[in-house]
């Protein structure tokens, strides 16, 4: 089933990331990568508020990039999906599934009632016994039940919905090669710089180790411009992009992004600390940034040297190939690697 293309969406509070690709023999093969605005007011941190704005856009999107795709993946972010880190003592699967229903209401600080809960196994140690690490998600059912009535109103046939941290995880699998480092001898940071949330996914020996969402993103920066240049929060976007600005503007742009990098460091600096003692050894040896603000100027200079750990950005992966006989033009992999992880069902 998944050797045919499949549709993946990324909705995000900013932009609608569509990708239409195949898994096949470790590597993704994506035909059509695009985006579309995400209509004012009908998304909010995961819920599809407006699914008629949605839908109507979405599908002019579809239509005029003339995709024929109709099975669907969705991936999403949300501070209101909870994700954590269990550990279980080694059991058999049905074992398994029943302890982590007792246990996770330990871990998960609300009424389970309302989510569907997943778990992924993320790896098997040993301490005094036998242990299997698992990535627990605990998924509001409301958001669950927005998007496969999108897919209904899209006329799509839904196959998954997926988070953001198991879509970026998934990339980073056997034999991939970045940057001539073996990743899975390090300790890799890989941070989504979103408009309204940074995630940050740990990733050890090629395994997730733990992820977390922080809600501070890019639109921090817009906020700060529109207040010091005293222009509306849509000319504050477009200064952003600005590739040019005179020497004044430069020196105060340079001064808000920096305040924003100090203030982004402090929250995700408390992150790694926690990753660095959980056990002894943990260590991050590489940062890679994601996202639409990945490569705004300053950014990445500037985490490198609040963090001192080397810091790139995130636009190639060798498991992601383009179709070039779509006639497919380069792809600006940062924006879409949420959307491309998805399409790996595994």
């Amino acid at each position: 089933m998944f050797d045919r293309e499949v549709l993946s969406i990324d909705i995000g509070s900013h932009q609608i990331k569509v990708v239409v690709g195949k898994y096949h023999n470790s590597e993704i093969i994506i035909s059509h990568a695009f985006m579309t605005p995400t209509p004012e007011g009908a998304y909010q941190d995961g819920q599809i508020i407006d699914i008629h704005k949605i839908t109507y856009d979405i599908d002019k999107a579809l239509e005029q990039h003339r995709i024929k795709a109709k099975k669907v993946v969705f991936s999403l972010q949300s501070t209101n999906v909870i994700t954590r880190e269990v550990d279980l003592p080694s059991v058999a699967e049905e074992q398994l599934a029943s302890m982590l229903e007792y246990e996770i209401q330990q871990f998960f600080p609300t009424s389970l009632e309302d989510y569907v809960i997943q778990y992924k196994k993320l790896k098997t140690f040993n301490e005094d016994d036998r242990k299997t690490r698992l990535l627990v998600a605990a998924i509001p059912k409301s958001i669950v039940q927005s998007y496969w009535e999108l897919s209904k109103e899209l006329n799509l046939k839904p196959l998954a919905l997926d988070i953001h941290s198991n879509s970026i995880s998934k990339l980073f699998m056997k034999g991939l090669k970045l940057d001539g480092l073996d990743y899975r001898e390090h300790t890799l940071a890989v941070v989504d710089l979103g408009y309204e949330g940074i995630n940050i996914n740990i990733i050890k020996d090629g395994t997730l180790e733990f992820s977390r969402l922080l809600p501070i993103g890019g639109k921090e920066i817009d906020i700060m411009i529109s207040k010091v240049f005293e222009i509306p929060k849509e000319q504050a976007e477009e200064l952003k992009k600005t590739p040019k600005r005179d020497i004044l503007e430069e020196a105060r742009f340079d001064n808000l992004v920096n305040s924003c990098i100090q203030g982004w460091g402090e929250e995700i600096q408390r992150i790694f600390k926690y990753h660095t003692s959980r056990e002894l050894g943990n260590r991050i040896d590489q940062i890679y940034l994601m996202g639409g603000h990945a490569n705004l100027k300053k950014i990445p200079e500037g985490m490198k040297g609040y963090f001192n750990i080397p810091t790139n950005v995130l636009s190639y992966l060798s498991n992601i190939k383009l179709n070039v006989s779509k006639g497919n033009e380069e792809i600006d992999l940062k924006y879409y690697l949420n959307a491309i992880g998805a399409i790996i069902r595994k």
